[in-house]
């Protein structure tokens, strides 16, 4: 078994020894909180980091603020302390808070429950939480920026000469058209996407490919449509004269054209056209060869 420490497991330690180290150094209350805001914070890019840290901010300042009203007004009773969650939760949803519930409800009900001052407890939970989000933010940014748009190019080059293979493979072999390694890259890209959106709103990177990556997607679906059309149809099928010019072009395949060709032929020659005209547009976009003599594997 291969034992491989990822990036994020790498940064999450390190945001979480600095997070503990800053707490002594400076001598936070509780360095403990300080790391777990860190913990919490450092996400698989920065949109979700940037967002860990806002709703984690967010939901400390608002659980401290209304725990501090509620002490002050002595709601520490059991049934009180009930209602002021309660309440919480729903002026955070009403807010449109909903992630920050869960820190804000914690930190709410620990102030109520704390014994001295609720007001030093307070602010020294938020001053904690600044520690770490501050921390895994910096540690996020400066050591192997995240970017969704990263993931995304690679994903889609992948794909590219995933669907170059299958579309080989069927036509060369009698094998059934396998789409399993696409269908995997596909719902990475599915995912990953949403991200990518957020990263240009809040203009983290700036791109000066040009490539509309919704645009792509579609690009991909299509062809994955027509590719499960062929699936479908199975083997056996005939080419025409000039589907077979166009293979031997971009493949160097040697097929024979087909005569007398059926509708079934015709319909066939036509998704496998649709699928090719797309390959062709995937490649160009990301800067691929378009024939397979200048591919470095044939």
């Amino acid at each position: 078994m291969k034992l491989f420490i990822g990036m994020r497991i790498f940064k999450t330690a390190v945001a979480v020894a600095i997070s503990v180290y800053l707490g002594i150094l400076i001598n936070l209350d509780s360095p403990f909180f300080a790391a777990i805001a860190a913990l919490i914070t450092l996400q698989g890019n920065l949109v979700d980091s940037f967002s860990m840290a806002k709703y984690r901010l967010l939901g400390t300042v608002f659980g401290g603020g209304f725990g501090l009203m509620g002490a002050t007004l002595a709601w520490s009773n059991p049934l009180m302390i009930g209602l002021g969650i309660g309440v919480i939760i729903f002026l955070a949803n009403k807010l449109k808070w909903n992630k920050a519930i869960p820190i804000a409800s914690i930190v709410y009900v620990s102030i109520m429950l704390v014994e001295g001052s609720s007001i030093y407890y307070s602010l020294h939970r938020v001053l904690d939480t600044s520690v770490g989000i501050a921390v895994a933010v910096i540690v996020n940014m400066a050591i192997y920026r995240p970017y969704s748009r990263d993931r995304v190019m690679k994903v889609s080059i992948d794909l590219v000469e995933k669907f170059r293979r299958t579309i080989k493979l069927f036509l060369c072999t009698k094998d059934d058209l396998c789409m399993t390694a696409v269908e995997k890259e596909l719902a990475v890209l599915e995912a990953e996407l949403p991200a990518l959106k957020k990263e240009a709103r809040m203009h983290i990177y700036r791109a000066e490919d040009g490539i509309d990556f919704e645009a792509v997607k579609e690009q991909f679906d299509a062809l994955y449509q027509n590719l499960s059309m062929l699936a479908a149809m199975g083997h056996g099928l005939q080419l025409k004269t000039e589907m077979v010019q166009r293979l031997e072009d971009l493949y160097g395949l040697e097929l024979n054209p087909g005569r007398n060709l059926s509708d079934k032929d015709i319909v066939f020659n036509y998704h496998l056209e649709i699928a090719l005209d797309l390959l062709c547009q995937l490649k160009k976009t990301f800067n691929l060869p378009i024939h397979e003599k200048q591919t470095a594997e044939g």
